[in-house]
């Protein structure tokens, strides 16, 4: 998937998740897995992809 060019961020690895609607919601990757979820849980994530 490619991403808009208008959308700019600073990080360079990321979390993928897919929400309850079926959204696919890309987290940047926190300092602990903790955090990474816990972001999640506030998009409404059920869990992470598992590659």
């Amino acid at each position: 998937m490619t991403v808009p060019s208008q959308i700019r961020t600073d990080a360079t690895e990321y979390s993928v998740f897919v929400s309850a609607d079926g959204a696919i919601v890309y987290i940047p990757q926190q300092e602990t897995d903790a955090n990474t979820q816990e972001i999640a849980k506030k998009h409404g994530v059920l869990s992470s992809y598992q590659f």
